[in-house]
């Protein structure tokens, strides 16, 4: 059995239109179920995300504001699932306990471990600048381009510190 926390609730599929996105809405007793005495904002918690029994993803809070968080849906996942705007759909919010919140892409793994210099320099970033580096090259699809994208990204993060 997992030590993971998790929990289910029933929510509406909701559009912010100056971001050109759509949500679902988490209320504020359920981002302080997920928070523990290291949350230092329930607003900035990383969560593993399922909505009407996909697979799970992973996704970070963002305040709402009304002590209310939201994360974020691609429309990909909602024209998949056939959900639209104002849909009802069951959520599914498990802890997120991996390094960065999101997968580490083995294209990068492999670069990092042929090259010391750009590991030793990936690893003092930031976790934020990390987590990006890693979510800007995990958007390409296609491997070859994913590790070209890794070598341009650490030369010129090293070129530009």
């Amino acid at each position: 059995m997992s030590d993971l926390k998790s929990i289910s609730y029933k929510t509406e599929i909701r559009r912010l239109d100056n971001l050109k996105l759509f949500y679902v809405e988490i209320p504020f007793d359920i981002l302080t179920f997920f928070s523990d005495a290291e949350t230092k904002n329930i607003y900035n918690q990383r969560l593993m995300i399922s909505i009407n029994n996909c697979d799970l993803w992973h996704g970070g809070v963002v305040s709402l504001g009304n002590q209310t968080g939201y994360i974020s849906i691609k429309g990909k996942i909602l024209k998949d699932l056939g959900v639209h705007l104002d849909d009802e759909v069951d959520v599914y919010l498990t802890e997120d306990r991996s390094e960065y919140g999101m997968p580490f892409p083995e294209e990068v793994k492999e670069v990092l471990a042929q090259n010391p210099s750009y590991e030793k320099f990936f690893y003092s970033l930031s976790m934020g600048k990390r987590r990006y580096v890693l979510y800007y090259i995990d958007q390409v699809k296609n491997v070859d381009k994913r590790i070209e994208r890794a070598y341009f990204m650490l030369e010129k993060l090293i070129q530009n510190a």
